[in-house]
């Protein structure tokens, strides 16, 4: 900050300002600091308060300012856009803009716009997004930083509860599945849980089973999505001799 101390006037010009910088003012009032924030509309001030004045004026007037519009929670690999189009420059023009992907020192990518559109990293983490500007006169801004979370989601998989059927009967297995990142890739039914699995299919988890044979058999569905991650589940079936 240059802090400045002046005598109250009527009026103060203050010849090195441009419209919207900003100048803090403190004004000490029969010892009483007030603190008064102004956006500069023109070069021109009126105070119209008597007493003595205490003018602080921010050293990075004039500088631009980076700013990010929001932080982005997505999937592995997906496209995200980082808005950096928030940033000012109240003394010329941005000309670029300096993204540092995980906060390592390293700019990952620079335009000339203020939307950049990437893939997300395929490993779910959370990453520090860093932006700064440069200014068509070549000044560079301070940082900003948002968060990019990547998610690492596997999909829900939800059976049905533990059932007792008789022999011969058939044993129908409608689980509800959801995903978040991606899509099912595969669905695969081990129904005696011996490691082997009877059933697959790509596009649903829904079939049924006949058990024979009196006994108490795990049904295991395991569940694959597009990226590789694994859920599953697995219900009780309990076969009881019929009655006649």
């Amino acid at each position: 900050m240059l802090d400045r101390t002046l005598p109250c006037l009527s009026r103060l010009v203050f010849d090195n300002l441009t419209p919207l910088d900003i100048i803090f003012i403190e004004v000490f009032v029969l010892g009483v600091p007030m603190k008064i924030s102004v956006l500069i509309p023109n070069v021109f001030l009126f105070i119209p308060i008597l007493g003595a004045m205490y003018v602080s004026l921010p050293q990075d007037v004039g500088l631009p300012h980076a700013k990010i519009r929001q932080s982005i929670i997505c999937c592995p690999g997906d496209s995200v856009v980082l808005d950096g189009w928030a940033s000012v420059d109240p003394g010329g023009e941005i000309v670029q803009w300096l993204w540092d992907i995980g906060a390592d020192g390293s700019i990952d990518v620079a335009s000339e716009r203020g939307e950049t559109a990437l893939l997300a990293p395929e490993e779910p983490r959370t990453y520090i997004v860093v932006l700064k500007v440069r200014d068509n006169d070549g000044n560079l801004s301070k940082p900003d930083s948002s968060v990019l979370s990547v998610m690492n989601s596997s999909p829900k998989v939800q059976l049905s509860t533990d059932t007792t059927v008789m022999m011969g009967a058939r044993v129908s297995f409608h689980p509800k599945i959801r995903t978040t990142c991606g899509s099912v890739a595969m669905f695969e039914w081990d129904f005696d849980n011996d490691g082997t699995f009877e059933y697959r299919s790509r596009t649903n988890a829904k079939t049924s089973r006949v058990y024979y044979r009196q006994g108490r058999y795990r049904a295991r569905l395991k569940v694959t999505d597009t990226n590789g991650r694994e859920a599953g589940g697995m219900v009780v079936i309990t076969v009881v001799p019929r009655v006649d």
